[in-house]
């Protein structure tokens, strides 16, 4: 492979969902080594998915190196309109231990972000700022940006399609 060549499409054509799991609803998380990638994701009895519906072409993942530490930051952010109060802290309450998010891009990949074979979920995704602007434009809802993010020691893996 040459060097700026994009083997994986998570830097092409946008993120079209995101969806946030309490560490330790993730089961069961199938890596196999030999395509670096996830054959299967299966989530404990009872825990459902929580997705953010978030505004047209806000979501984003970047994934960047530290440094030249080898330590790999994450961070998933994403813009929602009219969004109340009460659900910013129910999302603060499920974010208080971490959260793996299972990130959807518009070509068709899935990724685990927020959990790694190596260190399992010791470093999740934290709710790192929580950015509620009025917006210069008049609009009729006001705009809260959220900000995930973690750091540990590498990129995430897709999910198997």
């Amino acid at each position: 492979m040459s060097i700026g060549q994009n083997s994986c499409g998570k830097n092409i054509g946008g993120i079209r969902s995101i969806e946030l799991i309490p560490p330790e609803a993730l089961f069961r998380a199938d890596y196999y080594a030999a395509t670096d990638e996830y054959d299967f994701v299966e989530l404990a009895e009872g825990f459902e998915p929580t997705p953010l519906h978030f505004s047209e072409g806000s979501g984003r993942w970047v994934e960047k190196t530290e440094d030249g530490t080898g330590r790999v930051v994450h961070r998933v952010e994403c813009e929602l309109r009219g969004v109340q109060p009460s659900a910013i802290r129910r999302l603060e309450r499920l974010c208080l231990n971490g959260v793996v998010a299972l990130v959807a891009t518009e070509n068709g990949e899935e990724y685990v972000v927020g959990y790694s074979p190596e260190a399992q979920a010791d470093y999740p995704l934290r709710l790192t700022e929580v950015i509620s602007d009025s917006s210069k434009v008049r609009s009729k809802e006001a705009a809260t940006l959220l900000v995930f993010s973690s750091t540990d020691g590498w990129f995430s893996r897709p999910i198997a399609q």
